[in-house]
């Protein structure tokens, strides 16, 4: 029983282990491969290599403003038969985030695909000198 545990042990610490070193490092560090004093960065991640893509460039955009739009809604309905009355309740909740720039000088530089996941990822980068348009 105890070598079961022990090859199970081995076998977990050996596949986290190929896991870990299948992600490349600036999925999990970016700022160690673009220095934050120089660049700015952001990861996306998608299904397709375009939507890393997009959900990278928005994810740089955010860095600069976003606009936050909250929608709330609470219902409440009553209805009664004879004796009983019946409460039913609604609760809604809508989050938008928007981001109005226009970004200039982003460069995609490294892109990743994962079997395991089937997702894609990607960095955007745009170094700090380059200009940023309202």
């Amino acid at each position: 029983m105890k070598s079961i545990i022990n090859k199970l042990i081995l076998f977990l610490l050996i596949t986290l282990c190929l896991y870990s070193q299948s992600i490349p490092d600036w999925i999990l560090n970016p700022r160690d491969k673009y220095n934050d004093n120089k660049y700015l960065s952001a990861i996306g991640e998608g299904k397709t290599l375009k939507d890393a893509q997009i959900n990278a460039y928005e994810n740089l955009s955010k860095i600069f403003s976003t606009s936050i739009k909250l929608d709330i809604n609470s219902i409440d309905r009553y209805n009664q038969f004879e004796n009983n009355v019946d409460n039913i309740s609604f609760y809604e909740e809508n989050t938008q985030l928007k981001s109005y720039n226009e970004l200039f000088g982003v460069e995609f530089k490294e892109s990743h695909y994962s079997k395991n996941e089937d997702l894609y990822r990607v960095i955007a980068v745009m170094e700090k000198i380059k200009p940023l348009k309202y």
